[in-house]
């Protein structure tokens, strides 16, 4: 670099520990989907590997947040024990290297390390919120989402649009519950219609109160080139969501759920095979409900005692 042009431009430069992805403000991930597998299944050398990889990335993100935490894993799992130990000797390598880098006392943050199988029903729940429920039942490619609306010459068109923090309604809708969203969604475009004269003017100055009498009320606006981009995206995914949720019996199947995994149910009461294995075998023999049957299923085993019956296949 030094006999580049551009060497006699650059007053400073700073090395950033960027080994990792964040899709989010509070959330970041490896890129490594085959981590699990290599750790669970791999041999001795190749579950090192991993977990040498994975320590060194860990420690870049506390470079980045600033932060020397207090390392707790859980005592009886070999896993997490070696992955702190190495994580442990990064953190204390890097802070020695880089002075005051890293914070230092009693006040510093905590880093939990607990490994899958300390939890192995949650990725097996069906959960209710906008984001979760759009990666969930929609076709969404990583961040992009392509989805079909109505221009102003009633031509059906074809856009992608990505879902990431550009999207300012993407990033307040989606850690809402799915029925918490739609109102925000329909409540924003009703403060449109105050501020904006001529679509009150076009709407009759009626507040809609519905997912789909809010499209129709855009696809009439003169001013939708600029609405159609904060709107159409959410308007879509959020009905098709809905539609979803009720062709699926989302609802049924989540109480079913909450009982299995909690062992209770809504009023804090046992929950027992006599409640659980009707309800659960109507799920399980419904092939009206798609996605349904194999997560019911798996959940099922997690229930104590295991639930044991046989569904003849149609």
């Amino acid at each position: 670099m030094c006999r580049e042009r551009t060497a006699g431009r650059i007053k400073s430069m700073v090395e950033l520990n960027l080994d990792y992805r964040a899709p989010e403000a509070r959330v970041f991930h490896f890129n490594d989907p085959n981590s699990i597998y290599s750790i669970y299944t791999g041999e001795g050398r190749e579950a090192d590997r991993v977990f040498r990889s994975m320590a060194k990335q860990l420690m870049t993100v506390c470079a980045s947040l600033g932060e020397n935490p207090f390392i707790r894993y859980h005592q009886h799992s070999d896993l997490c024990m070696a992955l702190a130990s190495i994580l442990q000797d990064h953190i204390d390598t890097y802070a020695e290297e880089n002075g005051d880098a890293l914070t230092s006392g009693d006040h510093r943050a905590t880093l939990l390390i607990l490994e899958r199988g300390h939890d192995l029903v949650a990725p097996l729940v069906h959960d209710f919120y906008y984001q979760n429920m759009v990666y969930d039942m929609l076709p969404v490619d990583g961040y992009s989402y392509s989805y079909q609306f109505i221009d102003n010459d009633d031509e059906e068109q074809v856009r992608e649009a990505v879902l990431s923090d550009d999207d300012a309604v993407w990033v307040r809708l989606r850690h809402m519950h799915i029925a918490e969203a739609c109102d925000v969604v329909i409540k924003e475009f009703n403060e449109f219609l105050k501020q904006n004269k001529s679509i009150q003017t076009i709407d009759n100055k009626q507040k809609v109160s519905s997912l789909k009498q809010m499209t129709e009320a855009v696809r009439a606006m003169p001013e939708y080139q600029d609405m159609k981009k904060k709107y159409a995206l959410h308007m879509d995914m959020a009905s098709k969501c809905m539609d979803e949720f009720e062709e699926r019996r989302l609802a049924e199947v989540g109480a079913v759920e909450q009982d299995i995994v909690c062992g209770e149910d809504a009023l804090g009461k046992p929950v027992t095979h006599k409640h659980v294995l009707p309800r659960l075998k109507e799920l399980l023999s419904a092939h009206d409900i798609r996605c349904v049957p194999p997560r019911s299923f798996f959940q099922s085993l997690f229930f104590s005692p295991p639930v044991s019956f046989f569904i003849p296949l149609p």
